[in-house]
């Protein structure tokens, strides 16, 4: 086993490799290719295998890449080539991530408790430093920059599978077009699957047949297996399935549907309508299986417990534990899915889902996709863990992460289905409301903007009750992101809508809302309010939240502390600074109280910085920055409280003089925000930059003409983020200084304070 140079954190035995899906033990025509890729990529000596190692499979859906990958994975795996392998599932953002977020726990790396997000990005820096050798296959890659973004390249080996045409010439990197199989090779691959299930059968008498048939399938190895296994599991003889294939109609798939879709959605047909003809539990079970990630989809998802609520309604397979079983063996025996013991998890072809989706025996009827859709998400929401009131997902985020590609993918077939040629669009239930809810606010918690603002906009257009209380959360959700990303007006409304809603219920005496809920509506308006140079009102609303807390009451007290030092920040911004500084150490005091570790502090601590320097005490402002970098990076090291600490380390190391250790805090504030895409932060740091290459006498000649060129980027970023809240300030900003801190939000929001976590918005 080879093993590269240098300290290695891990603490785990090597070899270690996760579980990636299952593998059947035929294999067959890619010897070559296979031979290929470990040629390829087998680590050389550690001094020379310093660079990473791409190589790309490319091939049309259903052609056998995630099989030769996998048959790749074992071999290694069987040889201990590789110190570390893990399977990446590469089809979407948050399924990387997710599968990402797994490794540290497989190499004994301390782990950032349920945040997927800084264990993905733990996983990255591990993989960047580490002295040990590692691949990574990223299966089923379907939008290359995805590829840019959540891998290393510092050293290694990485194996991408897709669908998509000369990646591997767009990525620069050695590439492998998979063929399809030829006529004999389809014969031989046929016969064993068919045998497999048949294990009598004399397929010598049907030669004609068996070679009409896999010229019907065109070399397509999904397809191949999967009807010989079919077949063989019905006992037929391949006339049999002939007659039937020839009767069935054309499944109409959309047009951006390949030729090998088209190609296997006819044969399918026949399966499709022999389950809902006499085996409907199976077809039941299929809708659900079509309607939400093909990856990696938990078994526990079908198992009902005594509180959950049950689809019978709409699928009677669930009446009985045994027909859910039966279903699945069913799917299992004609290989339409994988089953993996060790992660008690499905797997399916999205070329099947789709074509189920399309088919006539499947899903193209309004009503046997409404009812899929209402039984889809009973499921996923007796799943999905449960926001409510003030309390935190954090502890549940890896659920959250499990389960949120499966309502992801739910929520792109609902869009498609509404955009599609049906006149009668899909409607939303109480259990989907719920279900988005909550989804919403993992995303919001876990600062996946991007995700959140579109599910989001999809989940208050559907819902069907935009008075109630699962519709306040969203408007809650939308005004805590807008409020991060420092679009004041929509923060603004969305937080009036909120209010609007829940002083109705409370009006009404609904006992789902409380004072409590009202107050922290009215705190997160006052975090606008400062935002504006409102600080009067700001003020104002802060002492009604604070009205009814009583530090008799633990559960006050993480309100209290926070609070209080809004109530500073205010102040500060009001240039009320014994005031500031009064609130400041009374929040500390509550802080200290419930923890001297509370990541609370590190907000603190930075807001006392941003005081000590008024004073012009730019040493101790220094050490209180500090302060709030370590024990924010404790805690979450790219959180947007970490960057903020480190960007105010430079501002005060630059006013010290201190340009190196300047040039490392911006770089590092940089980092963090590029990350969370918090472009006022960057403009911000761009603009100290310039700064600092002006400043420092040992700046390079490069450096003073890049300072110039930062400038220009931080004033175009600075205009065009000025525009969003054009005219929503009390005042117009005093001195430049002023105009960039005004790029971002100077608040926290509230309602995820329970745990000790919470993201703050800058």
């Amino acid at each position: 086993m080879h093993s590269r140079g240098g300290k290695d954190e891990a603490r785990a035995s090597f070899p270690v490799r996760n579980n990636p899906p299952v593998l059947d033990s035929f294999f067959l025509d890619r010897e070559h290719e296979l031979a290929q890729l470990q040629a390829y990529l087998r680590p050389a000596t550690p001094s020379l295998n310093t660079k990473t190692k791409l190589i790309v499979l490319e091939g049309g859906g259903g052609i056998g890449k995630s099989a030769l990958a996998l048959r790749l994975f074992e071999a290694f795996s069987k040889e201990d080539v590789f110190d570390a392998m893990f399977w990446i599932n590469a089809q979407a953002k948050d399924t990387i991530m997710s599968s990402l977020a797994e490794i540290p726990a497989w190499i004994m790396h301390p782990r950032k408790g349920q945040d997927v997000e800084q264990n993905s990005i733990l996983a990255l820096s591990w993989l960047r430093t580490t002295g040990k050798t590692w691949l990574l296959i990223y299966d089923n890659l379907d939008d290359k920059d995805l590829l840019a973004r959540y891998h290393p390249r510092e050293h290694g080996a990485i194996v991408v599978t897709t669908r998509i045409r000369d990646l591997g010439k767009k990525l620069e990197a050695e590439s492998i077009e998979l063929t399809r199989f030829s006529k004999p090779d389809s014969i031989l691959v046929f016969n064993h699957f068919r045998r497999s299930r048949h294990l009598d059968v004399n397929d010598s008498r049907e030669k004609e047949a068996i070679d009409k048939l896999v010229t019907l399938l065109d070399g397509l190895a999904l397809g191949i297996k999967q009807i010989a296994s079919y077949i063989g599991s019905k006992k037929l003889t391949v006339d049999q399935y002939l007659t039937r294939y020839e009767s069935m109609p054309r499944t109409l798939l959309s047009a951006e549907d390949s030729k090998e879709s088209q190609t296997l959605a006819k044969a399918w047909t026949v399966e499709f309508k022999d389950f809902q003809e006499n085996a409907v539990h199976t077809s039941q079970i299929l809708s659900i299986l079509s309607l939400i990630s093909a990856h990696k989809i938990p078994m526990e998802l079908f198992t009902l417990g005594e509180n959950d609520d049950g689809p019978e309604d709409f699928f009677d397979v669930f009446e009985q534990d045994t027909s859910v079983e039966d279903a699945f063996t069913h799917l299992q025996a004609t290989s339409l899915i994988e089953f993996d013991e060790k992660s008690a998890s499905i797997f399916i072809h999205r070329l099947l889902q789709v074509s189920f989706r399309y088919s006539e025996f499947g899903l193209d009827s309004q009503q046997d996709l409404q009812e899929a859709v209402n039984a889809t998400a009973i499921l996923l929401n007796n799943r999905f863990p449960k926001h409510r009131g003030s309390q935190s997902l954090y502890h549940e985020w890896t659920t959250c992460a499990t389960y949120w590609s499966h309502v992801r993918s739910l929520k792109e077939n609902f869009i498609k289905s509404n955009a599609g040629r049906r006149r009668q669009k899909l409607s939303s239930t109480p259990a989907l409301d719920e279900l988005l809810k909550n989804c919403c606010w993992y995303l919001y918690e876990t600062g996946l903007y991007d995700e959140g603002i579109p599910l989001l906009d999809f989940a208050t257009e559907i819902s069907i009750d935009k008075t109630g209380l699962h519709y306040a959360t969203l408007c809650q959700a939308y005004a805590c992101i807008y409020l991060e990303l420092n679009d004041l007006p929509k923060a603004w409304f969305w937080n009036k809508e909120c209010l609007k809603i829940r002083e109705e219920h409370l009006s009404q005496g609904n006992v789902d809302i409380t004072d409590a809920d009202i107050a922290n509506v009215r705190s997160n308006m006052a975090n606008v309010l400062t935002a504006e140079g409102k600080y009067q009102e700001a003020i104002r609303e802060l002492e009604l939240a604070l009205k009814d807390l009583t530090t008799d009451h633990e559960g006050d007290l993480i309100y209290i502390g926070l609070r209080k030092m809004m109530l500073g920040r205010a102040h500060y911004f009001n240039s009320c600074d014994s005031e500031a500084d009064k609130f400041y150490q009374e929040s500390e005091d509550v802080f200290n109280k419930l923890d001297p570790n509370q990541f609370l502090k590190s907000c603190l601590f930075h807001d006392q910085g941003n005081l000590q320097l008024r004073y012009g005490n730019a040493s101790l402002a220094l050490q209180k920055f500090e302060d709030g970098f370590k024990l924010a990076t404790s805690h979450s090291p790219s959180n947007s409280v970490t960057g903020i600490n480190l960007y105010a380390m430079g501002v005060a190391q630059l006013m010290l003089q201190m340009y190196s250790e300047a040039r490392t805090s911006f770089e590092s504030a940089l980092k963090i925000a590029k990350f969370r895409s918090l472009h006022g932060q960057e403009a911000r740091i761009f603009r100290k930059q310039a700064e600092l290459y002006e400043q420092d006498p040992d700046a390079t000649a490069e450096e003073r003409i890049k300072a110039g060129e930062l400038k220009e980027k931080a004033e175009g970023i600075k205009d065009d983020l000025l525009k969003v809240n054009e005219g929503v300030y009390c005042s117009p900003p005093a001195s430049e200084d002023e105009v960039y801190d005004s790029l971002r939000n100077n608040s926290y929001n509230e309602d995820k304070t329970g745990t000790g976590w919470f993201r703050s918005s800058h």
